[in-house]
């Protein structure tokens, strides 16, 4: 599934 994290002061889209 896709999951939003957090690194930082950014984020990105994590597909797992």
């Amino acid at each position: 599934s896709a999951n939003t994290q957090v690194f930082g002061s950014g984020s990105r889209l994590i597909v797992l």
